[in-house]
């Protein structure tokens, strides 16, 4: 597993309670095999070696590289946790981020929707506001953007709220609809109606 907070939850998560089981069979199986006395040994010599290996390994990723550490993905688990609040609980959004993400804001938004990059390698940024219209026809109600992350193939480059201003997509959105809420590492753009209707009761 990775570090605390980090990006890799969304798909390592689920595999807690399978890799719990098995670690519990071979946990018996030793208990069943061996003499007591050497079966708690073995058992508690894994135990420090699982802890130290979590403490070593991932230690050194943290110190030796931004992407690893657990407080590069806190901006996007408070932008989650602020979405899956305000948001409807059917809400489809659009995830305005880097495509290596995008997964984790679905994750921790606790919605599904569409991905709408803010990269030109993943997206022609001059086609995004007409790439986010025909989300919006295919079911998309609001639009997520996290700030102040890097990510994969992006080590310290963060992308932060000046970089998503300068984007077509940005004005866009201030031109059409409603900002709903924003933070400091966040923001939620309500998109169900463009002329910024209230939300309903």
């Amino acid at each position: 597993m990775a570090g605390g907070l980090s990006g890799h939850f969304y798909y390592q998560a689920p595999s807690v309670a399978v890799a719990a089981a098995i670690l519990a069979l071979g946990a018996e199986h030793l208990g069943k095999r061996l003499p007591r006395p050497l079966a708690m040994t073995a058992l508690a010599l894994m135990a420090v070696y699982l802890l130290g290996w979590n403490e070593v390994i991932q230690r050194w990723n943290d110190e030796g590289s931004r992407y690893w550490r657990g407080n590069w993905c806190r901006s996007i688990y408070a932008a989650g946790l602020e979405a899956d609040a305000r948001l409807p609980k059917d809400a489809k959004i659009v995830a305005g981020c880097r495509g290596a993400i995008q997964f984790m804001v679905f994750y921790y938004v606790h919605r599904g929707g569409y991905s709408l990059k803010v990269e030109d390698t993943d997206q022609d940024q001059a086609a995004a506001p007409a790439r986010l219209e025909e989300m919006r026809g295919d079911g998309a109600t609001f639009y997520v953007a996290p700030f102040n992350y890097d990510g994969p193939k992006h080590n310290g480059v963060v992308f932060d709220r000046e970089t998503f201003a300068a984007l077509p997509v940005a004005a866009y959105l201030a031109e059409h609809y409603r900002l709903l809420a924003e933070g400091q590492d966040w923001l939620i753009y309500d998109l169900r109606s463009r002329s910024g209707a209230p939300l309903p009761e």
